[in-house]
């Protein structure tokens, strides 16, 4: 699996099955790229340039900035 296709925070959950036996499982959530997307949309949006994007522009520059960053962490680890 990709890092970008990784969960971001993923958490697990600790349940009791019918027959009160302990199970747990992964909630994997949003991938890291979706959640690094979503921020530099919101950096984006708050930005003054805001009125100048139409909302494709700004999403594919958001997921731009995911995948520029993500290929620049996998250099680094």
């Amino acid at each position: 699996m990709r890092n970008a296709d990784m969960p971001a925070m993923p958490t697990e959950v600790v349940e009791y099955d019918r027959d009160g036996n302990l199970t747990t499982r992964t909630d994997a959530g949003l991938t890291k790229r979706e959640y690094l997307a979503a921020l530099a949309m919101q950096g984006l949006l708050s930005s003054d340039l805001k009125a100048e994007a139409s909302p494709a522009h700004t999403a594919q520059a958001a997921a731009a900035f995911a995948d520029a960053l993500l290929a620049e962490l996998e250099k680094t680890s």
